[in-house]
């Protein structure tokens, strides 16, 4: 899948064009805890696409609140599972265009999305929405079928980066909810499939944090009332996405 062809990108989107790590670092600025993380852990980073009004028939997108004049897809082949989430951000903080990452670990996939803002006070920096993003992929993942840009809407950037997001959030989405035990229910939006997600991670986040002081309490009475709370969140997160299990 190293051609990346289920995006069915014009011949002109195509750049494939690496990026060294040191261009990286001049233009993002990073200080020297992130630039160790990404020498560490990224082996390379490569344009892939660049989409703009350049490229297929689309127009540029400018309001208020952010600016959209094109659309990057980068792969970042990593060495190792660790901190994808920040790298992410570092990433996406130095990327002045609405971006995918696509994040490779030998033949697994994660892919990595957020829309931007301008920010008000420095107009050379964005300000990242929360991320849309996936778990680990394997390559037959039927995600990537969803994601034909002939079938996204292209009146501009905008429209056409929002559709990309949608349609990633409901993927994720309906591998959390549509199970077995509810496999009836109606059609989502991107915007309500990202609020589902993060009731999830709200829970996901508690039942971590209780777990942990679990491990720390040493008083049998205090455990106990913690478990009490954990065990309400799992159940609550079970009732939530119908699953009959929730990792330990």
């Amino acid at each position: 899948m190293n051609d990346y062809s289920f995006f069915h990108l014009s011949s002109r989107c195509y750049i494939n064009q690496p990026v060294s790590r040191n261009m990286l670092f001049t233009h993002a600025e990073l200080g020297s805890k992130d630039k160790k993380l990404i020498t560490d852990t990224v082996s390379s980073l490569t344009l892939l696409f660049n989409v703009s009004p350049q490229t297929i028939n689309l127009q540029p997108y400018k309001d208020s609140e952010r600016e959209y004049t094109e659309i990057q897809i980068i792969e970042v082949t990593l060495l190792e599972d660790k901190s994808v989430g920040c790298i992410a951000e570092l990433l996406m903080h130095a990327i002045p265009y609405p971006s995918l990452l696509v994040f490779r670990l030998r033949d697994m996939i994660q892919l990595y999305g957020a829309h931007q803002r301008t920010n008000q006070n420095d107009t050379a920096l964005n300000v990242l929405e929360p991320f849309v993003k996936t778990s680990w992929l394997a390559e037959d993942s039927p995600l990537f079928a969803k994601l034909d840009f002939t079938h996204f809407n292209t009146a501009n950037c905008f429209t056409l980066y929002s559709d990309l997001l949608d349609t990633i959030s409901v993927f994720v989405a309906e591998q959390l909810f549509y199970t077995a035990e509810y496999p009836v229910r109606p059609p989502l939006t991107g915007e309500t499939a990202r609020d589902l997600i993060r009731a999830v991670d709200v829970l996901d986040k508690g039942i971590a944090e209780l777990r942990a002081k679990m491990k720390e309490e040493t008083q049998f009475g205090a455990k106990a009332e913690l478990n009490m709370h954990l065990q309400e969140l799992i159940e609550k997160r079970k009732r939530m996405t119908g699953e009959k299990n929730v990792a330990k």
